[in-house]
């Protein structure tokens, strides 16, 4: 090779200049293999989707699940956003005052705290809590006052709220004691498990589909008493601080309440007259309709959220079917989220994934005729009542006039599609 290069390239110099040259074609043809592999090839790919990612900020849009119908078309059940008070779990369980009161009484003692024994420290805790109970009281009574309801109403949510999630917590902290004795096979101390759930370190409703009004004034007293001065950030002293406006979609059921007039002129002779009697029913075909609730992790594991490959999947705290046609058809009833891209190399939003909303599911029932048999099989109406005819022995006792349990079918029977279907008692709510 050296022969044939002095013999055919003399000059030393033309030599190291072809030599260069060589060199920098190889160069060049090496990045130009790795720029192609790096714009056509797997990689190519690959780092497309990471610059996509980095310039693009994803929104998850709302879906709206789809309604139920009666035979004639009547909502039975139907979304519809409105306004929400909620409060921290903190504070409905107690342990926001407590957490200050103990914060307060650190501040007060800074010098003796390291000093004090447990005894002593709850003392001190003790002294400094009554303002800040005092503080969640007021808190609790204009919030009554605010929303037209009953200080007593509010209580009853608030022991409601502490139960359930108190049960809920309960049975998670033993599945994650299970899953670890499992996975260390050894005993785990329930103790070394133990952990805040989500739902104890959220937000709860207190206040349900408030007007505008009272939401108003709730976002006002939030904004003037969370802030030390203009334009600072809320204080956390301030129990307010713990207080939120949501609007999240409400599931309304515009005909669970129906008013019905009931001729009374058919009646037995001891109920008859000429007068009409109006009856107003409740939970009319809600044991048929069914209601909603949160999701258990059971149902976020079995069909988890993916923003890329299940829009439709379940998040925590999002609403599922818990009974009747809400839970039987929540397959076809929930519909699926969309999905928008915030793009900021253009600075604009641009849809990725429409939402798709969840089907309507028409029903063969008459709401209507639900609601009048329902209306005549109540206990004031008189029918479903101990009669002196019913037996001797009823009369005797004394039984007379205490309400009788039954039900009523009604079916079409041409194609025995069933128009309305009563059960008494009715669907506690």
């Amino acid at each position: 090779m050296r022969r044939f290069l002095r013999r055919h390239v003399p000059s030393m110099f033309i030599r190291r200049l072809l030599l260069l040259g060589i060199l920098f074609f190889l160069a060049v043809a090496v990045l130009g293999t790795q720029t192609a592999y790096l714009t056509l090839g797997s990689a190519g790919a690959a780092a497309r989707r990471e610059a996509e990612q980095i310039l693009s900020v994803p929104f998850t849009i709302p879906t709206v699940r789809g309604s139920i119908l009666d035979r004639h078309d009547r909502i039975l059940a139907v979304d519809d956003a409105g306004w929400d008070v909620a409060v921290n779990y903190s504070v409905i369980s107690g342990a926001w005052a407590f957490k200050q009161a103990t914060a307060a009484a650190r501040t007060a003692n800074h010098n003796k705290w390291g000093e004090f024994d447990r005894t002593e420290r709850g003392h001190q805790i003790k002294l400094h809590q009554k303002p800040y109970d005092e503080q969640v009281e007021r808190m609790w009574q204009t919030l009554a006052r605010t929303g037209h309801v009953d200080r007593e109403q509010i209580r009853r949510r608030q022991n409601t709220i502490a139960e359930n999630i108190q049960k809920e917590a309960s049975y998670l902290w033993s599945k994650w004691q299970e899953k670890a004795m499992n996975e260390l096979e050894e005993y785990v101390p329930l103790a070394q498990v133990v952990q805040p759930t989500k739902a104890q370190v959220q937000a709860h409703w207190i206040l349900s589909d408030v007007d505008d009004q009272t939401r108003l004034e709730v976002e006002r007293l939030i904004r003037d008493t969370t802030k030390y001065q203009k334009n600072q950030p809320p204080d956390p002293r301030s129990i307010w601080s713990q207080v939120e406006i949501q609007r999240p979609k409400h599931r309304r059921y515009p005909l669970e309440t129906v008013t019905k007039l009931i001729d009374r002129s058919r009646l037995p002779k001891t109920l008859r007259n000429d007068e009409s009697q109006e009856i107003t029913v409740e939970g009319v075909a809600m044991h048929i309709v069914g209601l909603m609730g949160r999701t258990l992790r059971e149902d976020e594991k079995r069909r988890p959220f993916d923003p890329r490959l299940d829009l439709g999947g379940y998040r925590v705290g999002d609403q599922i079917g818990k009974s009747g046609i809400e839970r039987s058809m929540e397959y076809l009833l929930r519909g699926q989220r969309g999905r928008d891209l915030y793009r900021r190399d253009l600075r604009q939003r641009v849809r990725a994934v429409a939402p798709k909303p969840g089907l309507d599911v028409p029903l063969t029932i008459d709401i209507q005729l639900q609601a009048r048999i329902q209306a005549i099989m109540t206990p004031d109406f008189g029918l479903m009542q101990v009669q002196p005819w019913h037996q001797s022995n009823a009369a005797k006792s004394g039984s007379i006039g205490q309400p009788l349990n039954g039900s009523a079918v009604v079916l079409d029977i041409e194609n025995s599609e069933v128009l309305a279907a009563v059960s008494m008692p009715t669907m506690p709510l």
